[in-house]
């Protein structure tokens, strides 16, 4: 059972999930409706690419907690019985968090008006209030193992996470690399 399950079926869970994608539909919706108010081509392509990494970000962890995370026939993806702690999540600790934070930013480059910056700004601190509550609950569930994972993996910061992994990942090669075998002598 998911440490989440308790929270979604409480009034102020439903609630409150009720207005945060009341938020990100309008912010998708405004993208479409607004007319934008530069014609920085470039920028709006920026915008785009940072849509499409939002969308990876965000639909890519359904599959790989269903594959990885232990999650019973039946249950909801967020049911993991075991952390992930590979691939993806080797690198940022919550991505579908950090892919509505990026939505929000894709729809203040698509278009850039004051509603869709508000927009931008709300989702982001409500997502990285999210991001807090959920890490203190996942440390509940998986203990010392969680809090390692997250002196290793950063909570969204993507980019620093891809460093950290490229570097610690080169730092066991050359571990690696410098072990005597077995058979070496002394």
């Amino acid at each position: 059972m998911s440490p989440f399950n308790h929270y979604h079926r409480s009034v102020g869970g439903v609630l409150a999930h009720l207005a945060f994608f009341l938020v990100i539909g309008g912010q998708i919706a405004l993208v479409f409706i607004l007319e934008p108010h530069w014609s920085i081509t470039w920028l709006r392509w920026v915008g785009y690419a940072i849509w499409g990494l939002s969308a990876v970000l965000g639909w890519l962890p359904i599959f790989i907690f269903r594959r990885r995370g232990g999650v019973e026939k039946g249950e909801s993806y967020t049911s993991t019985q075991r952390m992930v702690t590979t691939g993806l999540y080797a690198v940022v600790r919550h991505p579908q968090f950090l892919a509505l934070i990026l939505l929000g930013v894709a729809a203040a480059l698509l278009t850039p008006h004051w509603a869709t910056i508000v927009g931008a700004v709300v989702i982001s601190v409500a997502t990285y209030i999210v991001m807090l509550s959920s890490d203190r609950r996942l440390m509940e569930k998986f203990g010392n193992e969680y809090r390692e994972y997250i002196r290793q993996v950063p909570r969204s910061n993507i980019l620093w996470g891809i460093l950290k992994h490229f570097f610690r990942h080169r730092q066991n090669v050359k571990i690696n690399c410098h072990k005597p075998n077995s058979g070496d002598r002394p």
